[in-house]
């Protein structure tokens, strides 16, 4: 059936035309209706969308399909502003109201938490905005054509590159930027062995460092350093940057999250779910460079930080050292393979901040040995999240809190960050 209750008697197959209505949207930004009893996923799509979709490709278990025609459009669709957006693929929400936006992350969160979590009336805090529904990223990597011109990013679900001036996701310096720059750029990608381009904004330092990924591993090519008060470029600069009075010795090369302001709430929100514990010791897992360690020392825990990249290490140490924190300690180790030593000790926190894959079942399994009071879990995937929640849930842990961000506007990224506690028979 579609989403108005029609049953067809035509054969589906690529290409076919059908009248359908749009019923919901899914984690991974499309709309979601049935086409004869099969679901099916269309793109720039709206709940509530009256549509001539068109069938793009036919699967075993669900159809892929376009929007041929809108016959009425939803009463939460909106004109996006973005003139690139409908083939971009560096959003895929800009059609949709962003409150409307923000309902969609919160029902996805939950749906997932019941379907793959099997966690019914499990309570979520409301999710929190972003105070800047746009010029909210710090940082971006871009494209180059065959001629070593830059240009933009891949089309969506495609390797064709989409040229674009300016996006309106950026910070306003990146894109000013990429547009003083832009014959510089391509001079250097032009004369030189490169992939793509980097554009990370420093806010505090107020500066935009733009680095060449080389396919020549054997060659580092400078990355260049634009003063964006003055609006030039530079030979050297001390790559800072200033988070909640903390300073984070920068790198191109490391992965920081982009959303500035949004990432001091999901900091604020990490010290706040550890505040119950009594000297609190606690095991931070996939640490990075210590965007959450420092924060949680300088208050006061005992943190032992471990990331599988003995460089992302280091820099989580010279973090350390330059806010004279000594209560916070790094190992490298690779999470992914079997390592008792490294759960040896004691904590009664553990911090898990995974990738999009999640905790591997001997991550978890090593956690549920330390036997913790209380752990942490910043998610940014629901599906991954609500797998390893059903896992920590069977073993006498409860939820005590669930707390959804909008990291990324125009986007169907959902974060968020899960306290979890022992059971009190449990407790030791």
């Amino acid at each position: 059936m579609n989403g108005s209750g029609m049953q067809y008697d035509i054969e589906i197959k690529k290409g076919t035309e059908v009248k359908t209505t749009i019923e919901k949207m899914v984690y991974g930004g499309d709309g979601f209706t049935h086409i004869n009893s099969r679901a099916c996923f269309v793109t720039n799509a709206v709940p509530g969308d009256e549509i001539i979709a068109e069938i793009k490709k036919v699967k075993k278990q669900y159809l892929i399909a376009s929007i041929k025609e809108i016959l009425r459009p939803s009463k939460k669709r909106i004109s996006p502003p973005c003139p690139y957006h409908m083939n971009c693929g560096g959003c895929q929400w800009q059609h949709i109201d962003y409150e409307y936006q923000l309902y969609w992350k919160q029902k996805i969160l939950n749906e997932s938490l019941e379907r793959i979590g099997n966690l019914s009336d499990i309570k979520i805090n409301k999710i929190i905005p972003s105070l800047n529904k746009f010029n909210y990223r710090t940082r971006t990597i871009m494209q180059l054509d065959n001629k070593k011109k830059l240009t933009g990013y891949f089309m969506r679900n495609s390797h064709k590159i989409i040229p674009i001036k300016s996006c309106l996701l950026l910070e306003k310096p990146i894109n000013t930027a990429i547009h003083d720059l832009s014959d510089r750029i391509q001079n250097i990608s032009a004369s030189q062995k490169v992939n793509d381009v980097e554009f990370l904004y420093l806010k505090h330092a107020h500066k935009v460092i733009i680095s060449f990924n080389s396919s020549s591993y054997r060659k580092r090519i400078k990355p260049i350093i634009y003063a964006c008060d003055k609006k030039n470029i530079i030979d050297k600069a001390d790559l800072i940057e200033k988070i909640n009075g903390l300073t984070f010795i920068r790198n191109q090369r490391r992965f920081y999250q982009i959303n500035y302001l949004q990432n001091i709430n999901m900091i604020k929100f990490v010290i706040h779910f550890f505040s119950e514990l009594h000297n609190p010791d606690i095991l931070e897992l996939y640490c990075g460079c210590g965007n959450f360690s420092l924060f949680l020392a300088k208050n006061g825990a005992k943190i032992s930080g471990i990331d599988f990249d003995e460089k992302v290490i280091q820099e989580a140490v010279k973090n350390t050292m330059a806010n004279d924190i000594e209560n916070c300690h790094f190992k490298a180790y690779d999470l992914n393979k079997h390592n008792a030593n490294i759960y040896k000790s004691r904590h009664n926190g553990v911090l898990l901040n995974p990738p999009r894959t999640g905790a591997p079942q001997n991550v978890l399994a090593h956690i549920l040995s330390i036997n913790p009071e209380v752990i942490v879990y910043v998610s940014c995937n629901p599906a991954t999240l609500s797998r390893d929640l059903k896992i920590l849930l069977d073993k006498n842990y409860s939820i005590s809190e669930i707390q959804p961000f909008d990291m990324f506007p125009q986007t169907y990224h959902i974060e968020t960050i899960v306290k979890l506690t022992k059971n009190s028979m449990e407790k030791t």
